[in-house]
């Protein structure tokens, strides 16, 4: 038995509020629903969806890894026929059946058929801390009547862990390969120290008697935070491909209400790897401490979307109690389809060559540590009509030539005005836009007169308008004009460069080339200014897939870093 308390550091704490999570404005998500839980120590917990009776509607199964005095024990109690409106007609008492050990960071559950009986298995799987290394414990509940219980358990079956240290574990099933048998998939959510990080192990090929055939070693996964208090793993086709996505969700601790966090990996290869991995996407939780949480994946209406279920086992003063949340009809559309290619692209005005020195000075350095998959004259669709090709296809934007306010001139005759631009991962319905960082090496882009956030930013009276900052993280450039005395433009651009490799963050690296650049100017003019969405203020490149922001969302709030 072990408990485990939500700790708050007494030094020094940045608190921010999130009213009801970053959540995805076209899908519909309902106020939690609480189901009475099983005792008052929960070290894991786990929900699935199954068909046990004769009842067309499925069941959800909802577990708990009950922490007693002694040894740990798995209860779960079923929800029967669950309605198009995600509520049980009933719940049965709750079931116990034997744990694994005395200590668990994580658990889970899940159904499959692994024999020739036509009845499902119910797998009970916990993350053991035994001390040292944990592992992964899992029971298997053979021909689950329709009464929910199982014929006969199984002993418990041990697969080695993937870290020392676990704050969530999952499971699923689903068939990767071209053998007919079912893969297991295992995930703990593993806190390292500092952030924290998915690993999951697959089982290939499970036979009949409930073991893989083989192993995996683990794969990591970038985690969504540095604490917290369950997770889960789910598999499901949600796009036009193919090949499966999974999803991997943390139930996130920062500091008061917790939130639900999840990442998606798409059209998962047969290898087991995923062909990219989406940023996370917050939805608003459902208490200030969990003992466990997981999610789901289920068709409960008419739709043909299936429904996303996220759930927490919620430790209130006393008895827990589970409560969960409905996502209806979720779509891979509203999913941000972030890369991880670390890509930027330079463009250049034909008008001066010193507007060449300009952005080569960044490209020459920055091509050692980023790819540069573009360096072209500039053209004013390359931000317009054709951005998702050229400025959006990228995660940098190094751009060079005359402007003034929110506008640039790209090349001779291709003037391009900014404010009716839009660039990031909400610049279209398909969330495709990659866009993080943009520089304006350019006289005057970012002045700061009385009207620059309406230029940048969409307010509600311009929510339908498109603008730059809609998941654009920070916008970097000049509020006065420019000088380029003693090269003081290619000094700037290099000099950035070097910044964003040395590990200063965006902002920083930016004003602190700028203001060097200015004194070898000879002090004249050269003032910068970085415009940046405010959870992103000191965000390095190494942070550059962390979640977008867009109008709408509470923390949309757009600040500016400037020489006075």
């Amino acid at each position: 038995m072990s408990c485990k308390f939500k700790i708050l550091s007494l030094t020094l704490v940045t608190l921010f509020i999130v009213f009801g999570g970053h959540e995805l404005q076209s899908i519909n998500w309902s106020s939690y629903i609480m189901v009475s839980g099983m005792g008052s120590v929960g070290e894991g917990a786990g929900i699935a969806f199954y068909n046990l009776d004769t009842n067309p509607r499925q069941e959800m199964i909802l577990m708990a890894y009950d922490a007693p005095s002694g040894a740990n024990n798995f209860r779960y109690r079923i929800g029967w026929n669950v309605g198009t409106n995600g509520r049980a007609v009933s719940w049965s008492s709750y079931i116990v059946v034997g744990g694994v050990g005395h200590v668990g960071e994580g658990a889970g559950v899940a159904f499959t058929n692994l024999d020739s009986n036509s009845r499902p298995e119910m797998i009970l799987m916990a993350y053991d801390a035994p001390g040292g290394a944990n592992n992964f414990r899992y029971r298997i509940g053979w021909n689950v009547k329709t009464n929910g219980h199982a014929t006969s358990w199984s002993s418990y079956i041990i697969v080695g862990g993937v870290g020392n240290l676990g704050e969530g574990a999952g499971l699923t099933f689903t068939n990767l390969d071209s053998n007919s048998r079912p893969e297991m998939v295992i995930m703990a959510y593993d806190a390292p120290g500092g952030a924290n990080n998915f690993r999951y192990r697959i089982g290939w090929n499970m036979k009949t008697n409930g073991y893989a055939t083989s192993w995996s070693s683990y794969v990591m996964v970038g985690g969504v935070g540095d604490l917290g208090e369950g997770a889960g793993v789910a598999l499901a086709n949600i796009d036009s491909n193919p090949r499966p996505e999974m999803i991997l969700m943390a139930y996130d601790a920062p500091g008061g209400a917790n939130n639900f966090r999840y990442r998606v990996g798409w059209n998962v290869r047969m290898n087991g790897y995923a062909t990219s991995w989406s940023n996370y996407t917050m939805i608003g939780g459902v208490g200030d401490l969990g003992e466990g949480a997981d999610l789901a994946l289920v068709n409960l209406d008419s739709n043909s979307k299936p429904e996303m279920i996220l759930m927490a086992y919620d430790a209130p003063s006393g008895a827990n109690n589970f409560r969960y949340r409905i996502g209806w009809n979720f779509d891979s559309f509203e999913i941000s389809r972030e890369d991880n290619d670390h890509q930027f692209v330079g463009y250049v005005s034909n008008e001066e060559s010193r507007f060449v020195d300009y952005v080569w000075g960044f490209v020459d350095e920055f091509k050692n540590t980023w790819t540069n998959s573009q360096y072209y004259w500039g053209q004013c669709r390359f931000l317009g009509t054709g951005h998702l090709s050229f400025a959006d296809s990228a995660d940098l934007a190094y751009i060079a030539g005359h402007g003034s306010p929110s506008y640039i001139v790209m090349s001779s005759g291709q003037g391009c005005s900014l404010s009716n631009k839009a660039w990031g991962s909400y610049s279209t319905s398909g969330r495709t836009g990659d866009l993080e960082y943009i520089v304006f090496h350019s006289c005057q882009v970012l002045k700061m007169d009385s009207g620059w956030r309406g230029r940048w930013r969409r307010y509600y009276s311009t929510r339908n308008q498109p603008r730059p900052f809609s998941g654009l993280h920070i916008a970097m450039g000049f509020r006065t004009n420019h000088y380029n005395g003693a090269g003081a433009g290619s000094w700037a651009a290099d000099e950035f460069a070097e910044n964003l490799e040395d590990g200063f963050n965006v902002r920083y690296a930016w004003y602190e080339a700028a203001e060097d650049a200015r004194w070898l100017a000879g002090w004249t003019g050269n003032k910068p200014a970085i415009f940046y969405i405010r959870p992103h203020k000191y965000e390095t490149i190494g942070g550059h897939n962390s979640q977008d922001y867009r109008y709408g969302d509470s923390q949309y709030l757009l600040d500016a870093y400037y020489m006075k």
